[in-house]
């Protein structure tokens, strides 16, 4: 890339030229040369010491939630003898929307020294996003041109991954799921030929340990209270359905702010939801078909919920693929599961049908809709449905919630 100063030198070198041609004098011939000359030779310097330059980036925190501030730095160290006059670097970052936005630097660099740049990262959008340097170009000793020092396949290898998770926002009325599920908790399930006797440990008794999962005796030797604690070999695993439909028609634009703002409160509610399964201690798997196939996602613990809202990060819309066929497989593949969620957007008579069935047959069904279709007809029989054959659902109004939150911080 060229320079205005660049531009100058070359219609200067046009012009002794000119007068070369029209004079014949000797001495613009040297004039000329040197003109010519002192170009390459400032370029063939900074292509040799772009050779000896060393790129690195790294992100503060690789993943994160939404709104949390990261940061990407950026060293580049300069290892042989030749320094840059000035280096013009182009990062790429997410913005606070998600899409790209480029920050361009200019700094020099000595040779054998290394310069530090620190761009900050704030994205208010769950997702994968990519950030790092875009272009490094070296200006020549006399400002004429810039040369590029890295390359598109640098850029592929250098690019660093942020992900942003979803903030889990509370569901109403999940209370009543909560408590179900924490009573199973209480219930002794052993394995056939298990012996109902073996002790999982053995520790001093603590305030508020509860009776209902302890064996208390007094041990004479050690003149205290010990607790004999059973383990229950069997640890209930539930299904849960993402079901995240777009009612706008074709595939939205990737930064399209109603798609974002859907997707956000979507994989928001579902983050809380796990995080309520896993902390009643139940096993739960995740599943979900979209644009990309299927998703899948297991955890037993409340430490595993990092990987589900990783696997919620990526969540695309499931709008090619039925939820009453996804629920016929994915409760229908001999898998043992004693519980089946769903979080959809959508609901068809197929769908109520068919968790109508799952609860026949002896599963705990819970339907979770945020209504992004009041005015849908087949909709709302199917709730009405729901609601004669007693399945447990919960239907989330987000526009009426959103309503509410934008009332609630408008100025007074």
């Amino acid at each position: 890339m060229i320079t205005g100063r660049g531009i100058g030198y070359l219609l200067a070198t046009a012009l002794v030229y000119l007068i070369l041609a029209l004079s014949g004098f000797d001495l613009l011939v040297l004039l000329l040369l040197t003109l010519v000359i002192l170009p390459v030779i400032t370029a063939l310097q900074q292509l040799l010491a772009g050779r000896r330059l060393r790129a690195g980036q790294e992100l503060a925190e690789p993943v994160v939630e939404r709104g949390q501030p990261t940061g990407l730095g950026v060293h580049l160290t300069q290892d042989g003898w030749i320094s840059f006059s000035e280096l013009k670097v182009t990062v790429s970052r997410p913005g606070e929307s998600g899409q790209p936005v480029f920050q361009r630097h200019r700094l020099p660099l000595l040779a054998g020294r290394t310069a530090n740049l620190t761009c900050a990262i704030r994205c208010q959008h769950r997702g994968r996003y990519l950030a790092g340097i875009r272009s490094i170009r070296s200006r020549d000793l006399l400002g004429l041109f810039y040369i590029p020092l890295f390359n598109r396949q640098k850029r592929r290898q250098s690019d660093r991954e942020l992900i942003v998770l979803p903030r889990p926002a509370p569901l109403p009325d999940i209370e009543k799921l909560a408590s179900k599920l924490a009573d199973w908790q209480h219930q002794q399930t052993l394995q056939t030929g298990e012996d109902i006797d073996a002790v999982a440990s053995l520790r001093s008794h603590r305030p508020g340990d509860s009776l209902k999962r302890t064996h208390w005796k007094v041990s004479a030797r050690l003149n205290q209270i010990m607790i004999k604690e059973f383990d229950n070999p069997i640890q209930r695993e539930g299904l849960l359905i993402l079901d995240l439909f777009w009612s706008g028609g074709a595939c939205p634009e990737p930064f399209n702010p109603d798609w974002l703002d859907l997707g956000d409160y979507f994989t928001d509610r579902a983050a809380y939801l796990i995080d309520t399964v896993l902390e009643s201690g139940n096993q739960l798997r995740a599943v979900a078909y979209h644009s990309d196939g299927r998703l899948e996602q297991r955890a037993s613990t409340p430490a595993d919920q990092r990987q589900m809202r990783i696997m919620l990060a990526g969540l695309q819309m499931t709008n090619g693929w039925p939820a009453d066929q996804v629920l016929e497989m994915e409760a229908g593949q001999g898998k043992p599961v004693w519980f089946v969620l769903m979080l959809t957007t959508r609901l068809s008579l197929a769908t109520a049908e068919r968790l109508f069935q799952l609860q026949n047959h002896g599963l705990l069904v819970w339907l979770f809709l945020i209504d992004e279709q009041p005015d849908s007809a087949e909709q709302s029989d199917a709730l009405q449905l729901l609601a004669s054959r007693q399945v447990p659902r919960i239907v989330i109004r987000r526009r009426e919630s959103r309503a509410n939150r934008e009332q609630e911080h408008a100025p007074a």
